[in-house]
């Protein structure tokens, strides 16, 4: 009795591939069109120029295509998530440097698929621990600061590190990603620094 081989050559690998990004890139367009109300498997494979059992075949739900989408974007920005999360706001500022000089060189659909009713919510849903790690990275300053204090904090560098912050610098100053980094770093030191020093 012949045994079935489970063998996948390299071409079906690269074409498996191509149809998954193929897929998400037409939920990327998808959501840069027409947000929530237009998202629908039936429209992102006609924007995606395949069939909807296509789609099916990659992801069984609509759920699990749209949770795909967060590291595939990381993946196509090259914005590579940390090995581990800042322990002080001079590891956060680091951070902050590599986002928002890779999120500068992302396509506009990308940025327009970021900016969609649906990226917000995914934005919501990842809140929480997002203020955790702003959290984790003032910990070494939070003794500065009384507990009101903390958390007003912990809110202006959350959304100073937010990608939004770089298309604000973009469109209102004509400042790049690397300016704009520059700026929110200063900002950083000095809402963290007591009167005598900057914690690094």
């Amino acid at each position: 009795m012949n045994k079935r081989r489970d063998y996948q050559s390299p071409l079906r690998q690269e074409q498996t591939k191509r149809t998954r990004e193929q897929i998400l890139e037409g939920l990327i367009q998808t959501m840069a069109q027409g947000g929530l109300a237009d998202l629908s498997i039936p429209a992102v494979a006609r924007v995606a120029g395949v069939s909807v059992p296509t789609i099916y075949r990659y992801f069984r739900t609509k759920r699990e295509l749209i949770e795909s989408l967060g590291s595939y974007i990381v993946q196509k920005s090259g914005i590579m998530p940390p090995s581990q999360p800042p322990r002080s706001p001079g590891e956060l500022i680091a951070l902050v440097k590599d986002l928002f000089i890779s999120y500068e060189g992302t396509d506009e659909m990308l940025r327009a698929a970021a900016m969609s009713e649906l990226s917000y919510e995914m934005r919501q849903q990842a809140l929480p621990r997002r203020l955790e790690l702003i959290e984790e990275a003032l910990r070494p300053v939070a003794d500065r600061f009384d507990e009101t204090e903390q958390i007003y904090l912990r809110n202006s560098v959350f959304i100073l590190t937010t990608t939004a912050i770089v298309r604000a610098f973009k469109d209102y100053l004509n400042l790049s990603g690397e300016e704009a980094a520059e700026t929110v770093a200063w900002a950083i030191r000095t809402l963290t620094s007591s009167s005598s020093q900057t914690e690094d």
